[in-house]
């Protein structure tokens, strides 16, 4: 695994940061936010959204909770296989890998403090964290899409 690829949970990212002069269109309105509100299967999501590379270094590092139908966001310039952990994350958090049209194409539970890598089994832009068992509770799936109000 090339260690340019890593990102994420509680480690510095090395690629794949953008700002929002980089590209155009939903990613750039959805970096010109701190947060937004997003469904999945008419789920109802409020979440913080990571898009410098400090905010996608910092991520939800440090956090003791989250509220329930909160997570964040992290949103990358191109499709790529991200890879996670958990260092330094002292909640347990289930993650998505999204495509570009924002459809869910893998889903992992990460432990607390738990260094083994996550990458995603297909090219995601984004990543969606939530806490543990929000999809299963909230019968969300590989397949499903993500929708981000205008």
């Amino acid at each position: 695994m090339k260690l340019n690829n890593i990102i994420g949970l509680g480690i510095f990212a090395l690629s794949g940061f953008i700002n929002s002069s980089s590209f155009a269109g939903e990613k750039e309105f959805l970096c010109s936010n701190p947060g937004a509100k997003v469904s999945i299967n008419s789920k109802q999501l409020n979440v913080r959204i990571a898009c410098s590379r400090e905010q996608l270094t910092q991520g939800l590092m440090n956090i003791t909770t989250l509220a329930e139908n909160s997570g964040m966001l992290f949103i990358f310039k191109d499709e790529q296989n991200l890879t996670f952990w958990a260092k330094n994350t002292y909640i347990p958090i289930d993650i998505a890998y999204l495509n570009n049209s924002l459809e869910i194409v893998d889903i992992h539970t990460l432990k607390p403090l738990d260094r083994t890598i996550v990458t995603s089994r297909k090219p995601a832009s984004y990543a969606l964290e939530v806490n543990a068992g929000w999809f299963q509770k909230n019968s969300i799936k590989v397949g499903d899409k993500i929708i981000i109000p205008n």
